[in-house]
């Protein structure tokens, strides 16, 4: 199935990537981004592998690290990439 980034998902990936970089390094970043692209291979191949979100029926959370999160929502004919989190924040999207 195609996977498509919406607007915010990109800003949100790339608030997290310049995030690690300010307060970690770059190999960290290379970890991230290749947990994230491991996500999304086994996303394209099995729609439903992370689990709704409480109180919503058509929004998934996938948890990529102990720091962060991905949420996304199943179409018809591809997956759409919502907003990556950071599990510590304080946000909307608690399970």
């Amino acid at each position: 199935m195609t996977i498509i980034w919406s607007p915010t998902s990109l800003d949100s990936y790339e608030e997290i990537i310049d995030e690690i970089i300010d307060i970690w390094n770059y190999n960290i970043v290379l970890r991230f981004s290749k947990s994230v692209d491991s996500l999304l291979e086994k996303l394209e191949n099995n729609k439903s592998i992370c689990p709704k979100l409480n109180g919503d029926k058509t929004i998934r959370k996938c948890i990529i690290s102990k720091h962060n999160s991905l949420l996304y929502q199943i179409h018809a004919d591809h997956i759409e990439l919502l907003l990556f989190i950071k599990n510590k924040t304080d946000h909307n999207y608690y399970d």
